[in-house]
């Protein structure tokens, strides 16, 4: 993410080789130094997330996985379960007290529980943080998941165009984030094809194997 502290380093042009995890990143470094950068975003493990198993504790229509930090994030502002018909569940660490959220706290898990979280839920909800979005990066959760074959609907808009073209849907406003969360809640037979052309793009170019 810290694209623009890297090169306030004198060690910088130090290295043999660069590797950042979005374009916008890439050509900020490369204009910054004298080095070729090449684009390596994150990418996802297909076997971890094959052997996942539907869990009647993480059972949702729609989920978050991610923590809370001292900072409001946008799915704070822009996220309202109580007004969709659907079952949302949280899952990370500081969600308990929240003001709205706790009522659909599932409580902090491992990470090698994620892939039974997105066997058990229809869609999961992005929110790229403020430098995630800032360097049009893309969240380990959108590989992992989409190499699931779960569709996800994600605020990180550069990001998702950058790696997966226009087929990865997105949402940049409260109302965009309603809209398309009822949207694919209530159409399913779109929601999982959409789901298996996105994953067959993950399991084409963005594993670990092929990194």
């Amino acid at each position: 993410n810290y694209f623009d502290h890297w090169v306030m380093k004198s060690s910088i042009n130090s290295y043999d080789i660069l590797l950042a995890s979005s374009l916008k990143g890439k050509e900020f470094l490369e204009n910054s130094t004298n080095c070729y950068v090449y684009h390596f975003p994150i990418a996802t493990n297909p076997e971890r997330m094959t052997e996942a198993k539907e869990t009647e504790a993480f059972m949702s229509d729609y989920c978050f996985t991610g923590n809370k930090w001292n900072e409001i994030r946008r799915i704070e502002k822009w996220l309202a379960p109580e007004a969709l018909p659907y079952k949302f569940k949280i899952f990370g660490k500081g969600w308990g007290n929240h003001n709205v959220f706790s009522k659909y706290a599932a409580g902090s898990i491992n990470y090698h529980e994620i892939p039974n979280v997105y066997a058990s839920t229809k869609l999961l909800i992005d929110d790229a943080n403020e430098t995630t979005n800032k360097w049009a990066s893309t969240n380990s959760r959108v590989f992992d998941a989409l190499g699931k074959g779960l569709l996800v609907l994600t605020n990180g808009v550069q990001g998702a165009k950058d790696n997966f073209g226009n087929k990865l849907p997105t949402y940049n406003s409260k109302d965009e984030l309603k809209e398309k969360l009822a949207y694919y809640l209530q159409n399913e037979n779109e929601r999982t094809a959409l789901a298996q052309e996105l994953k067959q793009m993950v399991l084409k170019s963005h594993t670990y194997e092929q990194r």
